[in-house]
């Protein structure tokens, strides 16, 4: 399995951190990362529509999204981040990794840490990164 990139965006849509690892091909043309950005985002936010008006509530979500080319995975708090890992297509549901790195990494070196502003502001805590990459390698 081969996990491509991650990206924490907050309520007001803006990516504030991402970490890449082996990024997949881009066929047509090469994006700048803050249109990657956009377009990951835009993806969720209009699925995420999709199936609110498709189960008729406001409480259903989903968790994968898969193409022909990679699997998107995503871990919504109640706080309205959106927690994303993009993997290959064959890996399996990886959520609960996700659940892990907000659990873990996130709170203890973002939200328990006075020294980080929480703002719109890029995270480049470096403990969060360390944090997020020692999840990453342990999946399997």
């Amino acid at each position: 399995m081969v996990v491509h990139s991650f990206y924490i965006f907050n309520k007001s849509c803006q990516c504030i951190h991402s970490q890449r690892w082996q990024h997949y091909q881009q066929p047509a043309k090469d994006l700048s990362e803050e249109e990657e950005q956009k377009l990951i985002f835009g993806v969720v936010f209009s699925l995420r529509g999709l199936v609110r008006k498709i189960a008729g509530n406001d409480d259903e979500h989903f968790q994968t999204f898969k193409t022909s080319q990679y699997k998107l995975h995503i871990h919504e708090t109640a706080s309205n981040l959106k927690f994303i890992l993009i993997t290959d297509r064959d890996s399996p549901n990886l959520t609960k990794y996700l659940e892990l790195i907000y659990a873990g990494p996130y709170n203890s070196a973002v939200v328990r840490n006075p020294l980080v502003n929480m703002t719109d502001e890029r995270v480049t805590n470096e403990n969060l990164r360390k944090g997020v990459e020692y999840i990453v390698k342990s999946i399997k």
